[in-house]
């Protein structure tokens, strides 16, 4: 389901995830940008070939809107998204990083639960770095 709200002068929109017993995210799913942002349409479209999973798809939008915009923690954590999806865990964790750093200010993605958990697996994984 589809959840907007107001954020400073703009609208956020974010998919709602499934949470299991344990509170881990069943179906992350990817965030809508701000409205007027740039790259927005091309995130969009990556959001809809997300939805269908059709991979390959998202992954070539969600790359061009990190060549377009590469200060975007939307376009970086939808990357993230999809190339976990793929099976490209390392790839997929750099994205994350980049998102959780550019994206300070982002309440989706800052308490995005997946983000937090493939973070903290890294911290636990490489002695706390």
């Amino acid at each position: 389901m589809k959840i907007c709200y107001q954020f400073g002068l703009a609208i956020v929109c974010t998919m709602v995830f499934l949470l299991g017993h344990d509170g881990i995210e069943l179906a992350a799913q990817p965030i809508y940008p701000l409205t007027g942002t740039k790259g927005e349409a091309v995130i969009n479209e990556g959001v809809k070939y997300f939805q269908q999973m059709q991979w390959k798809n998202a992954l070539t939008h969600f790359q061009k809107a990190v060549q377009i915009n590469p200060h975007s923690a939307v376009a970086h954590y939808n990357l993230a998204l999809t190339l976990e999806r793929m099976g490209q865990q390392q790839r997929a964790l750099k994205h994350f990083k980049k998102a959780k750093e550019l994206g300070r200010v982002n309440p989706f993605i800052q308490q995005s639960r997946i983000l937090q958990q493939r973070l903290q697996g890294t911290h636990s994984a490489h002695g706390g770095r």
